[in-house]
């Protein structure tokens, strides 16, 4: 291939502890048992697969349909809903991955041109939750799934 471009955009905030913090500002006690329990388990399933799955077996696996459910869940159902009422801590970041993930589907648009057929972008499961919905409002990009090209 002619080209391969960073399209990664990490200057955004992502204040996790903030998030924490404005949980038990809150009494919030639920919403951080689940968070907590939610990590531990993402975290070891995370450690069993990097241990045992391939390269293709992980991709394929972080781009199921579940896997951005699962993401955008997090923050939507969880983060987004931290603080008090006044408290907009989990909106900002919520915010500041959208904000992320839009830099970098900008970074893509620009990076693409007219000519090009094919893009193979390959993003961690918690962008790809964003960036298919984006696609899926542009009709510069078609969506070829990965489990079609890792045969």
């Amino acid at each position: 291939h002619p080209g391969m471009y960073a399209v990664d955009y990490n200057e955004t905030l992502f204040p996790y502890e903030d998030l924490l913090l404005s949980m038990k500002a809150a009494g919030q006690d639920g919403l951080l048992k689940k968070n907590e329990n939610m990590m531990k388990l993402v975290e070891a399933s995370e450690n069993k697969k990097i241990a045992t799955y391939t390269l293709t077996q992980l991709l394929l696996e972080h781009n199921k349909p579940g896997e951005d459910k699962d993401n955008i869940g997090w923050y939507l159902s969880i983060a987004n809903k931290a603080g008090k009422a006044d408290d907009f801590t989990g909106a900002q970041l919520v915010s500041e991955w959208y904000r992320r993930n839009l830099y970098i589907y900008s970074i893509l648009q620009k990076l693409t041109e007219a000519e090009d057929d094919k893009v193979m972008l390959i993003m961690g499961a918690g962008h790809t939750a964003l960036l298919r919905e984006f696609i899926k409002f542009d009709d510069t990009f078609e969506i070829v799934e990965l489990k079609d090209v890792l045969k």
